[in-house]
């Protein structure tokens, strides 16, 4: 029987900065349920199971508690959340993902209105066919295989083509996006219905304001694979156009793969410059097959995880991004880093808003996948501390494609960096 935890604790979106953080997960056979504290032995056993958690341990956390003593979760609750409400926010969000539109609204009705959950959900529910499921797949067994743009990948973005609506779009696949986005020149130019929604985002001491939109398509395809019934977060992804531009050459939208793919894998071949996608376990045994060197997955906050070391530290989580072009260090890694390593930092850590990163006096190994390279740079900018664990690093596609490519199997929570030796799975 598979122990390996799959954190689904909370519902996070990385492309406006706003973060959810619920308070129920569930390990890969059963749910995370709220349990009385009885006896100092289990109060001990939750305060230690709180601070792996806390300090991004996520495979020490899966380790220790196998099958049940999850309770640790109480106390991430916020007080004016019921244990009721609580469910229903975990019962909601997994229902989302599944794609289970009834279970989602059902829930929905016994969520507080301050829950940003009821909020986001009820917005992206509100322009799709709610008598329908969400995300409808027409396939679910097999591989198939996706051109990926060669310009794009040469400079670490993976870009497939989507057709939608009888028009043709460039979308990155990303696994640092929790929810499939698109640009609002696209949502315009395809004059879908849009509903907007503000949030109030509270960090340390101070908030800030989240403003984005959410609208639905009927479908949507990539290659012959399609979804139906499609929500979208319709967000500004200027900061695209720096890379790309706004012409020919922009990027429309994320894709996220954890969503799309939820029992499924993939493989971005740099050398083929495809994107291999597998559908159900038996396709995602057969793609991590050719993977010499495999580490777990864990899902967080609708982010994906995989096992790191950061120079003598014990194994932490960092968050693989396949939409980030490089590998970098964040500031809650400082701890495991050698005294005096980082040059120049207490000035400009001091602001809040400064997002700058740090030349380290030495190199620091960093150690992930089977694979070792050398770290001289720490990004000291404002932690995510919404999502209540350390903010380690990043796992961009400069390590991630330095091989032959990346697997990464949301179907058995394990993923692999191909070697140049590494053969990559190819559709039988």
């Amino acid at each position: 029987m598979r122990s390996t935890v799959n954190i689904l604790l909370g519902f996070s979106l990385i492309v406006s900065g706003l973060s959810m953080v619920g308070c129920a997960g569930h390990t890969r056979t059963k749910k995370i349920s709220v349990v009385a504290q009885s006896n100092r032995q289990n109060i001990e056993s939750a305060e230690q199971s709180l601070e792996l958690f806390r300090r991004a341990r996520f495979g020490e956390l899966s380790r220790a508690q196998g099958q049940g003593g999850e309770n640790w979760v109480q106390s991430l609750r916020p007080d004016w959340v019921s244990e009721q409400q609580d469910i229903a926010d975990w019962n909601a969000r997994v229902a989302y993902r599944k794609g289970n539109t009834a279970m989602v609204l059902e829930n929905l009705e016994n969520l507080h209105r301050r829950s940003h959950t009821n909020r986001l959900l009820s917005a992206l529910l509100e322009n799709i066919d709610q008598d329908a499921p969400i995300r409808q797949s027409n396939v679910n067994q097999g591989m198939m295989s996706l051109e990926l743009d060669e310009a794009a990948l040469s400079v670490g973005f993976p870009v497939v083509k989507m057709n939608m609506m009888g028009r043709e779009f460039r979308m990155l696949w990303d696994t640092g996006a929790t929810e499939n986005v698109l640009r609002p020149e696209v949502a315009e130019e395809l004059d879908l219905v849009r509903s907007d929604v503000q949030f109030t985002v509270m960090r340390q001491a101070a908030g800030y304001i989240v403003r984005f939109a959410t609208s639905a398509t009927d479908e949507m395809a990539l290659g012959t694979w399609t979804n139906k019934n499609v929500p979208w977060l319709v967000t500004d992804l200027s900061t695209m156009d720096e890379i790309f531009g706004k012409g020919t050459s922009r990027i429309d939208g994320f894709l996220s793969p954890q969503l799309l793919l939820r029992d499924g894998c993939f493989t971005i071949d740099r050398r083929a410059k495809r994107l291999l996608l597998g559908f159900g376990e038996a396709s995602c045994q057969g793609m991590m097959v050719s993977v010499t060197s495999k580490a777990p997955v864990f899902t967080w906050n609708g982010e994906v995880y995989t096992s790191a070391r950061v120079n003598t530290s014990p194994e932490l989580a960092v968050q693989i991004e396949t939409g980030s072009p490089v590998t970098f260090l964040h500031s809650d890694a400082s701890r495991y880093l050698p005294r005096g390593a980082i040059n120049g930092a207490a000035s400009a850590a001091e602001d809040d808003s400064v997002n700058i990163a740090h030349e380290l006096s030495r190199r620091v190994p960093f150690q992930v996948a089977g694979r070792e390279v050398s770290m001289t740079t720490i990004d000291l900018g404002a932690s995510r501390t919404s999502n209540g664990h350390d903010d380690i690093g990043t796992l961009g596609t400069d390590l991630l494609l330095n091989g032959n490519g990346v697997v990464v199997s949301f179907a058995t929570m394990e993923m692999g960096i191909l070697s140049a030796s590494d053969a990559v799975a190819s559709i039988q």
